[in-house]
């Protein structure tokens, strides 16, 4: 239950980080890093996870459209 917890709390750290609007770029690195150490999840998973949350840190509408529909297949 506590690595549950942790790794949920680690995702909530990059959602908020990359959706800030003042966020600072070593904020959203220790966030990657932090859920990175501690997720039980698997390699494919968390990068998926992390490209569609930097999607929306990065990307304008239309083409953060894209994106995340390009991710939602696999």
């Amino acid at each position: 239950m506590a690595e549950l917890t942790t790794d949920l709390h680690a995702q909530a750290s990059v959602k908020f980080h990359c959706t800030h609007p003042n966020a600072r770029w070593k904020a959203i690195g220790m966030a990657i890093g932090y859920l990175w150490r501690v997720s039980p999840r698997g390699t494919a998973w968390k990068v998926r996870f992390l490209a569609k949350t930097l999607a929306k840190k990065l990307l304008p509408g239309p083409l953060r459209a894209v994106v995340l529909f390009n991710f939602s297949k696999f």
